[in-house]
């Protein structure tokens, strides 16, 4: 299996790991406060709507779906990194739940960082990619 594939696969099950603990937090939040109380609905802001949903579809259809995601993605910033640093040629984890990754090319090295961007005046959470080089 290629570098790629295995960070592809790695994100995959990061992300449905997720999805798993938001649909227990979301069942569980709602079991406590129901679902029109203050808390409930101040909770769900601070989770993004997509993973809920995909959360209530079913096994089969949330790995469809993070594949389809993950691969668009991906490929995307696979793009991005191969620009700066030439063809991919080891992929090494360094954190954040499968998430960071630093890229050694043959141009060079360079470090992605995930993180979480949302709050006031932003609708909906969701990850931003910073490609350090």
């Amino acid at each position: 299996m290629k570098q790629i594939d295995i960070w592809k696969s790695e994100a995959i099950e990061s992300t449905i790991a997720y999805i798993a603990e938001v649909a227990k937090k979301d069942n569980e939040w709602r079991a406590k406060y129901g679902w029109h109380r203050y808390e409930y609905v101040d909770y769900k802001r601070e989770v993004p709507s997509t993973y809920l949903a995909i959360a209530k579809t079913g096994e089969k259809a949330i790995r469809e779906t993070v594949t389809k995601m993950v691969d668009a993605k991906y490929e995307k910033l696979q793009a991005k990194v191969e620009d700066r640093i030439g063809k991919i040629i080891e992929i090494e984890s360094t954190g954040n739940n499968g998430f960071d990754y630093m890229f050694r090319g043959e141009k060079g090295f360079c470090e992605v960082e995930v993180i979480g961007a949302g709050g006031y005046n932003i609708q909906c959470w969701h990850t931003r990619w910073i490609i350090k080089k």
